[in-house]
């Protein structure tokens, strides 16, 4: 199916850009605007790259520069829309502050509160109380800020009077990092010396998560090959995601070798390298960047040293080991051509597996064996439900031939047709049916069998064969009227037909009345 999708989504980006082509070669160009090539890859899902490769088939080119801007203003537009609604007051009123004297160190235990807002509230307060939701600028801040798809950190602010705990940690499009949550002790204001306290543990599962990310794009590129590039991702304390271009499902082969690459790097326990550079430097040294991700011109370089090498600003573990066993837990499409990759590190991973042995210790518990002896046990299990579904098939042929022996007593002709209708016995309507099979061609005309299910659900068939229905039977109406007296309804086709009904005690009365039916039906 994913391969069928694909397939539809080149044929149709390449007709588009042929008739691009066509425009342009009519105004005497060679160069698709940007704007054009964008809306190939964002509308229909085209690969800007398989853009590129076509018009250079064809003597042309596409304006990179502009498909760039318009990737830039995309991801922009998406930024904003994901920044919280909350946040939105404040995006643009953060006057009263010199910004540059803002800044970010991860390290440090202590700042102080330069703006507050109350949250709705666009101007910066200067004072909030116990209770109320807050958004705080410190002048030094502590907290790693959500993005690149990994979470923002949370944590405790102590001010002299009051606590704040902090839900998330954002930054604004100014690039202000802001901390959103509320006050649950006390009260804050501006100018109060905090002592800030990131929730370690938490931040610690994100950087595992993150550096398992970095780990799995080389691994994935080594084993799929290296059209696979990140198209989104999340990292939380709980699991990652990882989406990336690919155009057919990842075989459970092929996730397994990735998985044990992970693993493998892991264990070579790789002092994980963080540097900061100039972005030329950082290209020159082969890091890989996100495509259409805004960098500054000083970037930060995260290499595991002999496998992967990314721009990234996100937090990560110091050496590989950290990160603990990888697992996949999952991997599916996200969209044409793209597949996403889900699994847990440390953790997350210790209580996947915590999970995993209880459903095994619980189905060894069913199977009363231990859990080694769980396939085993089934194998055992099916071989003798296999058996025992032959002898059940036997025992069923037997007793319908045994039917068919006492029914063929019962067969009477109406105006020359030969007719049997009659109340049996049947374990299910797939049962009633294979009997009726058998009955019709023993009777060698019509035949209207009852079953009494329930008494509320009675099941009614008739069955007549090609004579039969040549002489005026219809089985439809025949079974549609028998219902009607047990309060049910239904219907079919002329040779054969079902219905339903609600009160066993009217069978009898509606297999008589079938009768009636039957004799009006026969042309004389």
């Amino acid at each position: 199916m994913e391969e069928t999708r694909f397939r539809q989504t080149l044929h149709q980006g390449t007709e588009i850009l042929r008739d691009e082509m066509e425009k342009l070669r009519i105004a005497g160009e060679n160069v698709l605007a940007g704007a054009d090539a964008f809306k190939l890859y964002d509308t229909f899902g085209f690969p800007w790259e398989l853009t590129a490769e076509i018009l250079q088939e064809n003597g042309m080119k596409m304006d990179k520069a502009g498909f760039d801007a318009e990737m830039k203003a995309q991801r922009e537009r998406a930024r904003c829309a994901r920044l919280d609604k909350d946040l939105l007051p404040i995006v643009y009123n953060t006057t009263g502050i010199d910004e540059e004297k803002l800044t970010v160190d991860e390290e440090a235990k202590e700042s102080t509160i330069a703006l507050l807002y109350e949250i709705n509230n666009p101007q910066p307060v200067k004072t909030c109380n116990d209770g109320e939701n807050v958004a705080i600028i410190l002048d030094v801040a502590p907290f790693h800020a959500e993005g690149g798809g990994q979470m923002g950190d949370t944590g405790i602010l102590t001010a002299p009077s009051g606590v704040v705990e902090v839900a998330n940690t954002k930054k604004l499009p100014n690039g202000i990092t802001i901390l959103l949550g509320q006050v649950v002790e006390g009260f804050v204001t501006v100018g109060d010396k905090i002592k800030a306290g990131v929730n370690s543990n938490r931040k610690n599962d994100i950087a595992r998560n993150h550096t398992a990310t970095h780990l799995l794009h080389a691994a994935l590129k080594d084993v799929l090959g290296s059209h696979v590039n990140q198209a989104g991702s999340y990292v939380g304390p709980d699991r990652l995601r990882f989406d990336f271009s690919h155009f057919s499902q990842v075989s459970e082969e092929e996730l397994e070798t990735i998985e044990n690459i992970v693993n493998e790097r892991i264990l070579d326990a790789i002092d994980v390298d963080i540097v900061e550079t100039e972005l030329a430097k950082a290209k020159e040294m082969g890091a890989t960047a996100l495509f259409g991700e805004k960098y500054g011109n000083s970037v930060r370089v995260v290499s595991v040293p002999g496998f992967s090498m990314e721009l990234c600003g996100g937090v990560h573990v110091e050496n590989t080991s950290y990160v603990g066993l990888f697992k996949i837990i999952s991997e599916a499409s996200s969209g044409a051509g793209i597949r996403r990759i889900e699994a847990v590190t440390g953790h997350g991973a210790v209580a996947y597996v915590k999970d995993l042995q209880k459903i095994l210790k619980t189905a060894a518990g069913s199977l009363k064996c231990r859990t080694g002896e769980i396939l085993p046990k089934i194998e055992a299990l099916q071989a003798e439900l296999k058996s025992a579904e032959q002898k059940a098939g036997e025992l069923a042929g037997k007793f319908a031939a045994a039917q068919l022996e006492e029914i063929e007593g019962s067969v009477s002709v109406v105006k020359g047709v030969r007719v049997l209708v009659k109340e049996v016995k049947a374990d299910n309507i797939e049962d009633l049916r294979s009997l009726g099979d058998k009955v019709r061609d023993k009777v060698g005309g019509v035949v209207v069998l009852a079953h009494i299910a329930a008494e509320d659900k009675v099941n009614i068939l008739a069955m007549a064969t090609k004579e039969a229905v040549k002489a005026g039977i219809h089985c439809g109406n025949i079974v549609r009227e028998a219902a009607k007296l047990t309060g049910g309804n239904g219907g079919g086709r002329p040779d054969m037909a079902q219905a339903g009904g609600k009160d066993a005690r009217k069978v009898q009365e509606a297999l008589l009345a079938s009768l009636d039916v039957i004799a009006g039906q026969i042309k004389q």
